[in-house]
């Protein structure tokens, strides 16, 4: 995908990386755009639209991220477009979406997929074809591809052994604790904000009748990546944060905005330092982003020693 937006402009071996960073930056910065039109969309005024929008943009990971070339910020776009396109009555674009999710990471067909459980739910069945068809398709085309390229269906160096993960297949729930609470890679460590997402959007799915009807459809979804993650034995690896929830960050900022709009104040206050201390991580993570990478999110506020690292020295 980078490739194909930086050639028409004929860049030079120097001027590669540089062009690269700027379509990750284009890309955040359109995930942020989409996250205020979706809490539009849902319902939400101007004033918690942009307070969704600031909490994805100023006090998240994907600040940070901007600064990355992991796919997380393409694929949050991805999830965060098909999300607005479903709550628009837009299956068709809302799917196209999904797909792309999935075509940069196999395992974020959770996207698509609790999308189809949502319109079966519902019994909105003219959605529930228009999503499954144009799923369906792009599914045979990547696995096509993927058959052409490599000779195999997906393309994943976390698949070995027998379907579905093989050798990777967990032994126990640890990495369920570290995704939310692990220091190098917890969501809650990390943005702890997110606690004002995660348990909603956990209620909606418990609740078939749950209102606004936008949280329900986060959590089929975002429960199908937890059970993904809690079933694999790898983790995110060598990385800034919670990788593997960054392209739900678009979302959980809209969920974390509808329910602080009928919280009371003591809750208010309460998010409010949380979103304040994830700031903090965020900038600071986005400023020495290279020196935190799988560290937890005080390791800079720790007495490091900077001259450890040499790519940071001041001449």
């Amino acid at each position: 995908m980078l490739a194909l937006l930086i050639a028409p402009f004929h860049p030079t071996m120097n001027d590669v990386q540089r062009d690269a960073s700027l379509v990750i930056v284009l890309i955040c910065w359109l995930g942020a755009i989409f996250t205020y039109l979706l809490s539009r969309r849902a319902g939400m005024g101007r004033g918690l639209a942009l307070l969704a929008t600031a909490l994805l943009a100023l006090a998240s990971p994907w600040l940070a991220y901007a600064r990355a070339f992991f796919a997380e910020p393409a694929i949050g776009l991805a999830a965060v477009i098909a999300l607005w396109a479903l709550e628009a009555d837009r299956p068709f674009t809302s799917a196209l979406a999904a797909a792309a999710a999935a075509f940069f990471k196999p395992p974020l067909a959770v996207i698509g997929g609790g999308f189809l459980i949502d319109r079966i739910e519902q019994k909105r069945w003219r959605d529930f074809l228009v999503l499954f068809s144009v799923l369906a398709v792009c599914g045979i085309v990547l696995i096509a591809f993927n058959y052409w390229l490599a000779r195999t269906a997906i393309i994943s160096s976390n698949l070995s052994g027998p379907w579905p993960l093989g050798s990777n297949t967990a032994a126990n729930f640890f990495h369920l604790s570290d995704t939310f609470f692990g220091s190098e890679h917890g969501l809650f460590v990390w943005v702890p904000w997110t606690i004002f997402a995660i348990f909603p959007i956990g209620q909606a799915f418990c609740s078939p009748g749950a209102r606004p009807r936008f949280m329900r459809e986060m959590s089929f979804p975002m429960v199908l990546q937890l059970v993904v993650l809690t079933a694999s034995n790898f983790g995110p690896g060598y990385c800034f944060g919670p990788r593997y929830w960054v392209p739900f960050l678009p979302w959980m900022a809209v969920a974390a905005a509808e329910t602080l709009r009928t919280s009371g104040w003591v809750w208010r206050t309460t998010f409010a330092i949380l979103a304040m201390l994830s700031m903090a991580f965020a900038i600071v993570g986005a400023l020495r982003y290279w020196q935190i990478l799988s560290q937890s999110p005080w390791f800079l506020w720790a007495g490091t020693d900077y001259a450890a690292f040499p790519l940071f020295r001041w001449p």
